[in-house]
């Protein structure tokens, strides 16, 4: 909670906008590029954490001296840059220039039915005045929380388009609490829900102008509403807002962090009000008026409330109201889109209520609004990947792939590093409780069950269980078409060990025969008759010799192919073998008796 300017009277009420988003690793040119690079060239710097003599704005020490007391240990990590806690997730700030004539600013344009009689002096914008930009990134969970913290100081009257039963009407919005229920509504749109950019669903533009304190130069990043070319390009499933990717990545960087949005098209908001009279009228004065009215406020409507059923107005109250300190005149609401206090205007209220909500509660509104994202981000990896086994399955069942068992390898790994993912984020992001103070406690739960953070968490578990059976049967399958191809491989091979076998056995005969009939002396010898019976021994004793290495070529090629279950022809093979080598001996032999 930083101040811009000091103040003599606090705020009338204060927002928090925070975005939730998934990321993928910036690359250039086929390399990773650090994203904290990119981050610092665009104007963000490491958060400094509990340091008495550098302080990054007014009252950081004791704002994180009392957070950091405040969570519990596995907490802190995801909340402050702790030594040890680098590599998991990082805490960035944007230092703004903290001059009045430069305030940063954060305005809501409204939108204006152009058929009206307009008078000069109506006013369709409400500023507010911006204390702190803060971002955090989740490494292992490639996910963001960006962080806008604001305050509103009253200034009258604005103007805004409605929609009634004769049709678009300009309203005059003249209570200072329905100004602050218009703020949570506009305020955290990012784009059009709708494709028709004509709606009065949201502003006309929000413009958030800003100086850094290094360079002192002006941004201005304005998003209109009315602008079809701002709409979101879905056919490339592009839906990063266009205020936080220029916020986060800057003017002309030289690389780009690619921004996803992980839930829709709005911020969450924190907002506390200092109200004596609403705050009595929420405590005290509790009729169907004011019930509507605390409907408005807790789920961002600035008009009247949609739910019209009363019985289902009171059942929602029942379930989104903390009414611990009622009685003292502050109550605070949680729901799936905003996490609301009343309280009343006593300045002694800021170290009791103010502070708590602004550092302690923002605090855990970020840990359940990362739970969140992570989880939807594991659930979208886990759905990518079970459509890539239905289409693997698809073209398996239609035509069998020759690189088969690498895709099933893929897909394998890339539920193990699925798997990898989820257990980090249950060991260093999921927790069932981050605090152990009563009331944190209890604000804790109802975050969690409003962002439905326990059921989810349990669907995913049953998801990651399914793709796990999945990795198994998968991997049983790469194992049997492993097997196979080894036992292709040692065929080829048994068979060249064979081939090589018989040229070196058939080398080795002709040599020997060679070296046999070298040794035949017939000189000695006078008639012909001996000469041939000579010769006939030599080859008889050489087919005996020979005979035996035939033999035990045979069985030791029995075994191989007995291993590779083929017999057909075993004995018919050598059997020609033989006769084929005997037949060139015997012409070996003959030549020798002749020349």
């Amino acid at each position: 909670m930083q101040r811009g300017t000091k103040e003599k009277n606090l705020p009338y009420s204060y927002h928090t906008f925070i975005y939730p988003f998934s990321y993928e690793d910036p690359h250039k040119g086929g390399k990773f590029i650090n994203i904290e690079k990119i981050l610092r060239s665009a104007g963000w710097e490491s958060e400094v954490f509990f340091r008495p003599d550098e302080e990054q704005y007014e009252n950081q020490v004791e704002e994180q001296y009392n957070t950091f007391q405040y969570l519990l240990p596995k907490a802190r990590p995801n909340v402050f840059n702790l030594e040890d806690s680098s590599k998991i997730n990082h805490q960035f700030i944007y230092k703004l220039e903290k001059s009045e004539e430069m305030q940063a600013t954060f305005k809501i344009t409204t939108r204006k039915w152009e058929a009206g009689q307009e008078k000069e002096d109506e006013n369709h914008t409400i500023s507010l005045l911006v204390n702190c930009l803060k971002l955090s990134i989740f490494y292992n969970m490639k996910i963001g929380i960006l962080t806008i913290e604001t305050e509103y100081y009253d200034k009258g009257p604005v103007w805004c388009q409605r929609s009634g039963n004769c049709g678009l009407y300009n309203k005059k919005i003249d209570d200072p609490f329905d100004r602050v229920c218009l703020i949570n509504e506009y305020g955290r749109k990012l784009f059009s829900p709708v494709y028709d950019v004509k709606n009065f669903f949201t502003p006309e533009k929000i413009v958030l102008e800003f100086f850094s304190e290094e360079s002192r130069q002006k941004r201005c990043i304005e998003t209109d509403f009315t602008s079809e070319s701002e709409r979101p390009d879905i056919q490339r499933k592009v839906t990063a807002p266009k205020l936080v990717k220029e916020l986060i990545n800057g003017e002309g960087n030289f690389a780009r962090i690619e921004i996803q949005s992980i839930l829709d098209e709005r911020m969450f908001v924190m907002c506390l009000v200092r109200d004596n009279d609403r705050s009595k009228e929420f405590t005290i004065g509790k009729n169907k008026e004011s019930e509507e009215n605390l409907y408005r406020f807790a789920f961002c409507e600035s008009d009247n409330p949609t739910c019209q059923d009363s019985e289902m107005l009171k059942q929602k109250l029942k379930e989104h109201v903390y009414n611990r300190w009622r009685n003292y005149g502050t109550v605070h609401t949680v729901t799936e889109y905003a996490f609301c206090c009343m309280t009343g205007e006593d300045e002694s209220l800021k170290k009791t209520v103010i502070t708590p909500f602004l550092t302690e509660y923002v605090a855990l509104a970020k840990l359940t609004l990362a739970q969140r994202a992570a989880i939807v981000g594991l659930e979208s990896s886990a759905w990518n990947i079970s459509r890539d086994l239905e289409v693997t399955e698809n073209e398996e069942s239609s035509k069998k792939s020759e690189d088969e068992a690498d895709r099933h390898q893929e897909l394998v790994k890339q539920i193990r590093n699925l798997w990898k993912r989820y257990v980090c984020f249950q060991n260093e992001l999921y927790m069932p409780e981050v605090t152990f103070q009563e009331q944190g406690v209890e604000l804790y739960a109802i975050l969690k069950k409003s962002l439905k953070i326990e059921e989810q968490n349990t669907y995913l578990d049953s998801e990651l269980n399914n793709l796990h059976e999945v990795a198994e049967l998968e991997n049983a399958e790469i194992e049997n078409v492993n097997a196979k191809r080894q036992r292709e491989i040692d065929g080829k091979m048994s068979q060249s060990v064979n081939l090589l076998t018989v040229a070196g056995t058939t080398f080795a005969i002709v040599a020997m025969a060679q070296d046999f009939l070298a040794n035949v002396d017939l000189i000695s010898l006078n008639s012909r008759f001996e000469k041939v019976m000579a010769v006939l021994s030599y080859f008889l004793g050489f087919a005996l010799l020979f005979g035996m290495i035939l033999w035990g070529m045979k069985k030791f090629s029995k075994i191989i192919e007995i291993k590779q279950a083929k017999k057909k022809n075993i004995g018919w093979k050598y059997f020609s073998y033989s006769i084929s080598l005997l037949m060139l001996v015997f012409l070996m032999f003959l030549f020798k008796i002749l020349f």
